[in-house]
């Protein structure tokens, strides 16, 4: 696991995603910004327009 810096940058980007709410879209905009693979959140539905992929934990699990 990896803590990505954020700053401005990442703000204005998270901005421009179609995304319903901002801290999520900050995530997202991290998440693009730093190539992660997946996003792994309870609520999946919240990231629709996410760059990345996202997965619930469960989802992920069964990958592993």
């Amino acid at each position: 696991m990896e803590v990505a810096p954020v700053g401005e940058p990442d703000f204005r980007t998270a901005r421009q995603l179609e995304m319903d709410d901002f801290e999520d879209a900050v995530v997202a905009a991290l998440a693009d910004r730093a190539s992660c693979d997946v996003i792994a959140t309870r609520n999946v539905e919240d990231f629709e327009g996410s760059p990345p992929p996202v997965q619930s934990p469960q989802e992920i699990l069964k990958d592993v």
